[in-house]
């Protein structure tokens, strides 16, 4: 089935080709500006970027968590350091359910958009 429909798409799909393209070359200042948030004009991309990167950087530290324990605290006890992984991800999830309440209830009170994108 999905097989089918991307053969149909790829043979519809029509495309021109970019070789006879005689637009300008990419500036460094154009590159360093498509890097850059303007936080006061597009202050609702700003915030999900932020959030992303909040989510993004918790979920890498929790994979490398146990070898911190391991390597950097020396907990040799396996089973002990998995014990307190374990309890930090549901300490983790805990506040979470605590505060997204109370945070939510806030965020509407100070004028939060009901959709970001």
């Amino acid at each position: 089935g999905i097989s089918l429909v991307c053969a149909v798409v790829c043979c519809c799909a029509t495309e021109t080709s970019s070789l006879s393209s005689t637009s300008a070359a990419l500036t460094f200042s154009e590159l360093r500006k498509s890097f850059v948030i303007d936080a006061t004009r597009d202050a609702d991309f700003f915030w999900v970027c932020a959030g992303r990167m909040c989510y993004y950087m918790s979920t890498s530290i929790a994979t490398f968590m146990y070898y911190y324990f391991r390597d950097m605290l020396h907990v040799e006890d396996e089973a002990r350091c998995k014990r307190v992984i374990g309890f930090l991800a549901i300490l983790m999830q805990c506040v979470g359910m605590v505060t997204s309440i109370p945070l939510g209830k806030l965020s509407n009170r100070l004028g939060r958009k009901p959709m970001i994108y």
